[in-house]
């Protein structure tokens, strides 16, 4: 594949193809071939990466291709897992950033070249972690933000649910930061006990800065 067939990849999820079954499952094996074919896949990364570079494609489109990528079907179709086998791993697709190098899942030029990735993980890295969200779930939110990678580095200390409130409160999608009381209203949350999470978010990345 190359840049004119990626391109209408991104057409056809705009115009949103996916939304029906049928369009789902064609995406499921699109994405599946792509990543499984090595010369597919490089060409694929490179191709993203330059559309977020050069701003044609922001981080909230990335996360829908992101989604795509996280159902279990296509999960199953990477990974080459039958109905009735179970995930060990899992793939994702992510910005290089600062928690994945500590890992040695990336290197310091991906960082400095906003590079997008695949990984694998496995899954049995967090099940000692039932009553909170996965820790890949966090780096991939942070991977998919418009920040600076210092700013990214102080958000992946925080908990999940002060990250979306400091996402959706400053607008860091590239949408409009929302007021408390919009914040509150969309968690199900008392304006106070946003208000506190929010505090509390913003005085850990003050103590780690």
């Amino acid at each position: 594949m190359n840049n004119k067939d990626f391109n209408k990849l991104y057409e056809d999820l705009n115009i949103g193809i996916y939304k029906d079954r049928q369009g789902r499952k064609i995406f499921f094996s699109k994405f599946s071939a792509i990543y499984l074919d090595k010369t597919d896949s490089v060409n694929f990364l490179l191709w993203l990466t330059e559309k977020t570079k050069m701003g044609v494609m922001h981080p909230q489109e990335v996360k829908g291709i992101q989604n795509i990528i996280n159902q279990t079907s296509t999960q199953r179709l990477m990974l080459g897992l039958t109905e009735k086998e179970k995930p060990t791993q899992r793939v994702r697709l992510v910005r290089g950033n600062k928690p994945l190098l500590s890992k040695g899942l990336c290197s310091q030029s991906q960082i400095d070249a906003q590079e997008y990735l695949f990984i694998v993980e496995d899954l049995n890295d967090h099940i000692d972690y039932p009553n909170k969200p996965k820790k890949e779930e966090e780096e991939l939110i942070i991977g998919a933000l418009d920040i600076d990678d210092d700013i990214r580095d102080l958000m992946s200390n925080l908990e999940h649910k002060e990250m979306e409130i400091v996402i959706l409160c400053f607008g860091l999608y590239k949408d409009k930061p929302l007021s408390l009381e919009k914040v509150a209203k969309r968690l199900g949350k008392s304006r106070e006990w946003t208000r506190k999470r929010l505090n509390n978010a913003l005085e850990k990345m003050k103590v780690n800065s």
